[in-house]
């Protein structure tokens, strides 16, 4: 039920860095930043925030550890694609590095959302009978306080 409410956030942010990425290059009015920026971070908040939420359902025993590695994971991206960017883009332009290289690699990651979507009660049927879910109903509690 929380998937299909993402829908637009797929489609939005990576529309959000192809608009900032081209305003950059051409050198726009400040309102195709203003836009791209705005759309960007608004489809990651909400995408985040939603598959958050789907995943906390999904997997509820062992919230702070997935909610660690999740942080985690997400940031060692960011540290990642950011090291070197203004490299990049001084090397190959705005639209290559922000609208073609970050914008592939959103849409790339918000597309695993028609995976979830489609394929994502057998994922869970499956991850519970594997040796990963044995783990976890050892670790889950029937009361959780923190």
């Amino acid at each position: 039920m929380r998937l299909p409410v993402l829908l637009p956030a797929v489609f939005i942010a990576p529309a959000g860095l192809i608009l900032y990425g081209f305003t950059a290059e051409r050198d726009l009015h400040w309102i195709g930043y203003f836009f791209g920026v705005a759309m960007c971070n608004w489809g990651a908040f909400f995408f985040f925030s939603f598959v958050l939420a789907y995943a906390l359902d999904s997997y509820n025993a062992n919230v702070s550890e997935m909610l660690i590695a999740t942080n985690l994971g997400k940031q060692a991206i960011s540290f990642g694609m950011g090291l070197y960017l203004l490299d990049w883009i001084l090397e190959r332009g705005f639209a290559v590095v922000i609208a073609g290289i970050f914008g592939a690699v959103l849409a790339a990651n918000n597309l695993a959302f028609f995976i979830f979507w489609f394929f994502g009660k057998r994922i869970r049927i499956f991850t519970a009978r594997s040796w990963l879910g044995g783990m976890h109903k050892k670790s889950a509690r029937e009361k959780m306080v923190h």
